[in-house]
C-alpha cells in the first residue's frame, strides 16, 4: 500500500456456502484515505458482500471460501481479529433494525464502546457526542421502537460514530426512508465527507442526491467483477451507453444531457453535467433552452369519471396502543387509474392500503371494493379482486422454495399444474429469478426478495394491484422491468395503487397522486399540479425529482420552458420518435 492508500483489495473472490457461483470475482481496487467512494452495480452483484469483506465480517463471521486478500489501514483482514477491524471500519446497513442489539437509544449507541471495555466516562462522552451529531440527544432515553424510520437510521449512524472508525461504509442507508429523512441522512454524510480524517464508502441507488460529494466511483457487473474505477464524470461519460447492460442508476441530469447530445449536438464526454446547476449551464451553452421554449408534450388527463375500483368514505383508524393512524380519510380510485400514494414515514399510507384489503377490522360503510362493502366480503373474495405486495417481502412468504412461493396463489385457485409451471417460470424469467427455483425465499438478497414478492402477485393478474414500495432496493434495470410491467398491466385496464417515496417513479408512471400527512389526505389530483404546488410539497416534505427542479429553475427566467419530468420525456417534448439514445 502507498502512504495514502487505506484500503487495498487484491484478487478478492468469495463464494458463500453451498454456492458454486462467486459473489465476488477477482476484485482489485484501491481507496485512498479521506476519499468518498460510491460503489454502483446491479442487485446481487456483490456490493454488500464487498462491504462485509472490508470490515472482516467476511471471513470471520460469515462462512464461505475466500481467495485473495483485503488490507485495511495496514491490517490483513484474514489475520487480524474482528474486534480490531470493526474499530477501523464501521457499517450502517439499509435496515437499521437488523443491527440493533438493545431496547433504548443510549444503550444502542453505547453497545460498541462497552464491548471494547472503554471506561464509563469515555462511553458517556462518546454517546453524548454521537447523539448530538445526529440531532438525537433529546431522544437518549427513548425506546427504539418509538422512533420513526429516519430516527432509527440516525441511531445506527450514531452507534457507528461512537466507535470513531476511520472508514465508514453506508450500505443503502436511505432505502427505507421518506424524502425528508433521506435529506437528513445525506446531509450528515455530506458533513462527514468534509473531514479529511474520514474515508467514506457509499453503496447507494440514489445517486442524484450524493453525486456532488463523490471523489471516486467503482462500477461492478452482475458477475461480481469490478468493470471500472475512476472520478465520477469520467466514469459516467464512459458508461452512458452501457447503463442498460449494467443495470445501474446514474444522475437524471447526466442521462438527459446524453440524450440531447446524442441526438442534437454532440458533446465531449468529460463535459457531461452531474448536478442541476451544471445541467442548466449545459443547456444554456448548447442553446437547448431556446429550442425547447414553448414546446409542450401531449397532456395527460387524470381518470375522474367511470366506475370506482376502490372507494374510501370518512375512514378513521386507531391501533390498539392508542395511535390514531387515519383521520377521516375519503378517497376514490377509478378503475384503470395508476395512483401514487405518497407522504412521509408514519403518515398513514400503509395503514390506509391495508384497510383497502380488509386486513384490519373497520366499520361498515367505510371501504368499498368494486362497489361492495369490504366488510361483507370473505378474504378469498377480496384476494380474487386485489393483489397486495407488502413493504417488507418476508411478511408474505409462506413456502420454503421460490417456485412454490410463486405457484401458491395459482394452486389455491385450482389452476392446472401444467399451466402453473408455465406461468411461474415465465414470471421468474421476467424478474431474473429462474435460477433460484429451489432456493428458500428467505435466503435471497433484499432486492431479490422484493422481486419475488412482486412476482407472486403479478402471476395471478388481479384487476387491482396495491404495491408498497415496489422498487425498494432495486437496481435501475429491475426497477424499470417492474414499472414497465405495471404500466403494461395498467394499459390493459388494471388498476394500480403504488405507495412510494421515489418521486421519480411518481413523475414518470403515475396518472394521479394522493398526498398524506398525519393521517389525512392533504392533496388529491394530477401529478403535474402537485409538482407545481410548493405549499403542498413543503407541508408533506416531498422533493421534486432533479429534472423537475431543473425545469422550474429555468422557468424563473423563461416562463414558457416546459416541465421535463424524466429523461426520455425530451423526445415527447421535441415531438420526435425515440431513438436508440432513449435507452441510455
Amino acid at each position: 500500500m502507498t502512504e495514502d492508500t487505506i484500503i487495498d483489495v487484491k484478487n478478492l473472490s468469495f463464494w458463500y456456502m453451498d454456492s458454486s457461483r462467486p459473489a465476488l470475482n477477482n476484485v482489485n481496487l484501491k481507496i485512498n484515505a479521506g476519499e468518498t467512494t460510491l460503489i454502483l452495480g446491479p442487485s446481487g452483484c456483490g456490493k454488500s458482500t464487498l462491504a462485509l469483506c472490508l470490515n472482516g465480517i467476511i471471513p470471520h463471521r460469515i462462512q464461505g471460501r475466500m481467495e485473495g486478500e483485503v488490507i485495511v489501514d495496514g491490517m490483513n483482514t484474514k489475520e487480524r481479529p474482528l474486534h480490531e477491524l470493526t474499530q477501523k471500519v464501521g457499517i450502517v446497513f439499509q435496515d437499521p433494525e437488523t443491527q440493533f442489539c438493545t431496547l433504548y437509544v443510549e444503550d444502542e449507541v453505547a453497545f460498541g464502546p462497552e464491548n471494547l471495555c472503554f471506561p464509563r466516562e469515555e462511553i458517556d462522552k462518546r454517546v453524548s457526542e454521537s447523539l448530538k451529531k445526529v440531532h438525537l440527544l433529546k431522544y437518549r432515553k427513548t425506546r427504539l421502537d418509538r422512533l420513526s424510520g429516519g430516527e432509527k437510521q440516525r441511531v445506527a449512524l450514531a452507534s457507528m460514530l461512537a466507535m470513531n472508525p476511520k472508514i465508514m461504509i453506508f450500505d443503502e442507508p436511505t432505502s427505507n426512508l421518506d424524502p425528508a429523512s433521506t435529506v437528513e441522512v445525506f446531509s450528515m454524510i455530506r458533513e462527514m465527507s468534509e473531514d479529511p480524517e474520514k474515508t467514506i464508502i457509499l453503496i447507494e441507488h440514489k445517486v442524484d442526491e450524493i453525486i456532488d460529494i463523490v471523489d471516486k466511483m467503482i462500477v461492478m457487473n452482475s458477475e461480481g467483477k469490478v468493470v471500472d474505477i475512476g472520478p465520477p464524470r469520467k466514469i459516467i461519460g464512459k458508461i452512458l451507453e452501457r447503463v442498460e447492460e449494467l443495470g445501474i442508476w446514474l444522475p437524471q441530469i447526466s442521462k438527459l444531457a446524453a440524450m440531447i447530445s446524442h441526438r442534437f449536438e454532440g458533446i465531449r464526454r468529460e463535459r457531461i453535467p452531474l448536478t442541476i446547476e451544471e445541467g442548466i449551464e449545459f443547456l444554456e451553452t448548447l442553446n437547448v433552452i431556446h429550442k425547447l421554449r414553448g414546446k409542450k408534450r401531449r397532456e395527460e388527463r387524470r381518470i375522474l369519471d367511470g366506475e370506482e375500483a376502490i372507494s374510501v368514505k370518512d375512514l378513521s383508524f386507531t391501533y390498539p396502543d392508542g395511535t390514531t393512524a387515519l383521520k377521516g380519510i375519503s378517497l376514490k380510485v377509478a378503475k384503470g387509474d395508476f395512483l401514487a400514494l405518497v407522504g412521509g414515514n408514519g403518515s398513514g399510507k400503509t395503514t390506509l392500503a391495508l384497510c383497502m384489503i380488509g386486513a384490519f377490522r373497520i366499520p361498515k360503510g367505510k371501504v368499498f371494493l368494486n362497489g361492495r362493502d369490504i366488510t361483507s366480503m370473505t378474504r378469498y373474495e377480496i384476494a380474487k379482486e386485489v393483489g397486495y405486495v407488502f413493504q417488507y417481502p418476508e411478511h408474505q412468504f409462506v413456502e420454503n422454495k421460490v417456485y412454490d412461493e410463486v405457484a401458491f396463489s395459482l394452486r389455491v385457485r385450482r389452476v392446472g399444474e401444467e399451466e402453473v409451471r408455465e406461468r411461474v417460470m415465465n414470471i421468474l424469467r421476467v424478474f431474473s429469478l429462474e435460477r433460484y427455483i429451489e432456493a428458500n425465499p428467505f435466503s435471497l438478497s433484499q432486492g431479490e426478495k422484493r422481486r419475488l414478492s412482486v412476482a407472486t402477485m403479478l402471476v395471478v393478474e388481479p384487476d387491482i394491484l396495491i404495491l408498497d414500495e415496489p422498487t425498494f432496493g432495486q437496481d435501475e434495470r429491475n426497477s424499470r422491468y417492474i414499472m414497465q410491467l405495471l404500466r403494461k398491466l395498467n394499459e390493459q385496464g388494471k388498476t394500480i395503487i403504488m405507495i412510494t417515496h421515489d418521486m421519480k417513479l411518481v413523475a414518470k408512471y403515475a396518472k394521479s397522486v394522493a398526498v398524506m400527512l398525519d393521517g389525512k389526505i392533504i392533496y388529491e389530483g394530477t401529478v403535474d399540479e402537485l409538482f407545481e404546488n410548493p405549499q403542498i410539497m413543503e407541508r408533506a416534505k416531498l422533493l421534486r425529482p432533479p429534472l423537475i427542479q431543473l425545469s422550474i429553475k429555468i422557468r424563473d427566467k423563461y416562463p414558457d420552458f416546459p416541465i421535463i419530468k424524466y429523461p426520455e420525456m425530451i423526445y415527447e417534448v421535441m415531438n420526435l420518435e425515440e431513438s436508440g439514445a432513449s435507452k441510455i
